[in-house]
């Protein structure tokens, strides 16, 4: 067999997301190069912090996946200046990148933006309920949060940072059929809008909003919130027992709720499932990373910052999703 003609530099590769999606990678047939900020065997040193040390990394990579979530976005500031191409996993703040979009040079990087489960393939959904219904004047989008899931300290304490901004939450019901049944949703983060783009928002109104997997759970914060006590719940809480980087990915079910209204009214509406969340991401990266690399074939020419729904379409990329454990079913 020879050498695989795909290289791929996965950044915090040390950590929970980076272990996983390297792994990925690497069973996928790519030539994978580790990279984190501890000096260790097997890991090549890059920290964002000194981006001089991810320019020298670049040498000879296809595609960089970075699963930091930085809100400095330097490892796509050094990408778009040096090249390659670039799949960011993480969900940093939807500002950041309206300023890095209008900050981006003329270099011949290519970064695509929230490319993962949710945010990522939900926008890439979300973007076909709206041309099948453009009169549409809401989205909903509702993700799964899961206690024995892989998410480390970081994905933890991303979810307690938005539940802990308010001691109570506007909800709304996601009907996720018959398996799933009704599930109430928290509302978090309004400015964030999902993670898509202005051109798709459109002047539309957007609800983003988590439930929890285990009913207990979602039983609990349900009762917090009833009674004005969710920003009383500790970081602790979220973030205890999240440290050991497991040997596998967990392969807890997810369901991702998608779905459009006009004057409340529910027009159309999509369960997209999986199972793990951080396993199901590193399927999203794959299929994501390789259309990166065909894109850059057939059109040398483009560079920039790009959310998927701007440069792909469900049609296009379901076949690979679908391959890799994606489910998508119409409610």
């Amino acid at each position: 067999m020879g050498e695989p003609d795909r290289s791929v530099l996965v950044l915090g590769a040390q950590g929970m997301l980076g272990s996983v999606s390297a792994r990925a990678f690497q069973r996928d047939g790519w030539r994978v190069v580790r990279a984190g900020r501890r000096a260790e065997d097997g890991f090549s040193l890059v920290d964002l912090d000194r981006p001089e040390t991810l320019r020298e990394a670049l040498d000879g990579i296809d595609v960089v996946v970075n699963p930091v979530p930085a809100a400095r976005l330097a490892a796509e500031r050094v990408v778009l200046e040096s090249g390659p191409a670039l799949v960011n996993l993480s969900t940093s703040p939807a500002s950041a990148w309206r300023d890095l979009r209008r900050e981006a040079t003329s270099g011949p990087g290519l970064v695509l933006i929230h490319a993962g489960v949710a945010p990522g393939v939900t926008g890439l959904i979300a973007a076909d309920l709206l041309r099948l219904h453009p009169d549409a004047d809401e989205v909903e989008l509702a993700f799964t949060i899961s206690a024995g899931g892989t998410s480390g300290r970081s994905g933890a304490g991303f979810i307690h940072r938005y539940l802990s901004t308010a001691a109570h939450h506007r909800t709304f019901q996601a009907e996720l059929g018959a398996q799933w049944g009704p599930r109430t949703c928290f509302e978090i983060g309004p400015e964030e809008r999902g993670w898509l783009t202005d051109e798709l928002v459109a002047g539309r109104a957007v609800r983003l909003g988590i439930y929890f997997h285990e009913r207990p759970l979602q039983a609990l914060f349900i009762a917090l919130n009833r009674v004005h006590l969710m920003g009383a719940v500790p970081r602790f809480a979220f973030v205890a027992g999240r440290r050991r980087v497991p040997a596998e990915p967990s392969a807890e079910p997810i369901a991702e709720w998608i779905a459009v209204r006009r004057a409340g009214e529910r027009l159309a509406a999509c369960r997209l499932d999986g199972h793990g969340d951080y396993r199901m991401t590193a399927m999203a990266a794959l299929v994501f990373a390789q259309a990166l690399l065909e894109l850059r074939t057939a059109e040398p020419e483009r560079t920039g910052v790009y959310a998927p729904e701007e440069i792909f379409t469900l049609d296009r990329l379901w076949p690979e999703l679908g391959q890799r454990g994606f489910e998508l079913a119409e409610l």
